[in-house]
């Protein structure tokens, strides 16, 4: 394992540009092998893994709970989709799989972007989620 912090040009290289706006966020991505791990704050948020069914594909996985001897469970998106706001989906995640009453479970919304950001959580993030029916707007949805 490295502890070198991946960068948005090795993120590109590595999982697409989705993943390559991680370290705009303030997300730190670093490489085990063929697993990539994302942290906020030292947390970690989500990982990748290899496909078992779909070869040369990753999966995505975001953290939803940890077991006690500190593992991480994550639930997997659909192989080769990589998450341009690991902490947005995170806190998605973790609102529809946990009960309320959950320690893990989010008690407060995911802070929204400032005026005039663009990119991963910014404006054009947030303006396409609320064209699909998706967007913070809805009651459901952190």
């Amino acid at each position: 394992m490295t502890d070198d912090a991946l960068t948005a040009d090795e993120l590109n290289k590595l999982l697409g540009p989705d993943a390559a706006g991680w370290p705009a966020l303030g997300l730190t991505a670093t490489r085990d092998g063929d697993r990539v791990t994302v942290r906020w704050n030292g947390e970690i948020v989500g990982y990748t893994e290899p496909s078992a069914e779909f070869p040369g594909r990753t999966i995505y996985k975001a953290v939803v709970t940890t077991a006690a001897d500190g593992r991480p469970f994550g639930v997997g998106f659909p192989a080769g989709m990589i998450a341009n706001d690991p902490l947005w989906f995170q806190h998605s995640e973790r609102r529809r799989w946990l009960p309320a009453d959950h320690p893990d479970y989010p008690t407060a919304p995911l802070p929204m972007p400032g005026p005039g950001v663009v990119g991963p959580r910014g404006a054009d993030f947030w303006a396409a989620l609320t064209a699909a029916g998706t967007g913070p707007e809805r009651a459901d949805t952190p």
